[in-house]
């Protein structure tokens, strides 16, 4: 099916094992994960790992295609396999070294995605542990952005909430500037408690939500999304992981989407 079909062609770009995300992967398993590998085995990590970087993208500008992918799964509804888009784009932006504008965005769409599943503690450790371990990004908007709503869904202050989304507040330019207007319809989703509302996606005109947080009683059940068979699940089973990594040749051609193909898939 479609989500399956996406997930395929987001590892085509960056594999699991270099994914930070992987385990928010919904369907399908890796082509680098051997259930029989011995975790214990260096040997065979390493050269799994070797493999992995070896066949990751890195043409100038792949992040874009998988950037889209993410922004159609928010649209859908695909939180947990949005995340996993916006992992295998992190990865695709850090790997030149460089620290840009677009890695910003990255980042933040990380923690968007990460607090709209409800996963508070995830989002900050992330945040503290890898983001900020970039100095540029200290120093950027999106920064104070993802602080701003870390700390209010932490401290389950609803107020602090509406003050860091607000569209007149310290933060408007960083939301005017995130990626795709989904984006700012999340997080305009966003609740101090438990997880974003699912509702109708954005319009790709609008950043405005279909509901807020202020006024739970309107909430309405999600219509039927295009994509089929995701269950919407905070997490999905870990998939890859360096401990588990495979010893097998370079992974099978598969019929995955990649460059132009997937930007096919996503248009259809």
């Amino acid at each position: 099916n479609a989500l399956k079909s996406i997930e395929e062609a987001i590892e085509a770009h960056v594999p699991d094992l270099l994914n930070r995300y992987a385990s928010f992967r919904q369907l399908g398993t890796s082509d680098y994960f051997d259930p029989n590998a011995d975790p214990n085995d260096q040997a065979a990590r390493r050269d799994a790992m070797e493999m992995a970087k070896n066949n990751m993208i890195k043409k100038s500008y792949a992040h874009e295609t998988v950037n889209k992918a993410c922004f159609k799964l928010v649209r859908y509804g695909e939180y947990p396999s949005a995340l996993y888009a916006a992992g295998a784009a992190t990865t695709l932006i850090g790997a030149d070294g460089f620290a840009t504008i677009s890695l910003s965005r990255a980042f933040v769409t990380e923690t968007i995605l990460s607090l709209s599943l409800g996963d508070v503690v995830g989002a900050d450790r992330n945040f503290l542990e890898t983001h900020l371990q970039k100095d540029s990004y200290l120093k950027s908007r999106e920064c104070k952005l993802a602080e701003d709503l870390i700390r209010a869904v932490k401290d389950m202050d609803g107020d602090a909430l509406e003050e860091a989304r607000s569209a007149s507040g310290s933060n408007s330019a960083a939301l005017a500037n995130l990626g795709d207007s989904s984006l700012r319809g999340l997080v305009k989703n966003l609740r101090v408690s438990g997880r974003a509302a699912r509702g109708p996606a954005p319009s790709s005109t609008s950043g405005a939500a279909r509901t807020t947080a202020s006024r739970p009683q309107q909430q309405k059940k999600a219509p039927p999304r295009p994509t089929a068979s995701a269950t919407g699940a905070a997490t999905a089973p870990v998939t890859a992981t360096a401990g588990t990594a495979a010893t097998a040749p370079a992974p099978p051609k598969r019929n995955m989407l990649e460059g132009a193909e997937l930007q096919t898939s996503l248009d259809a």
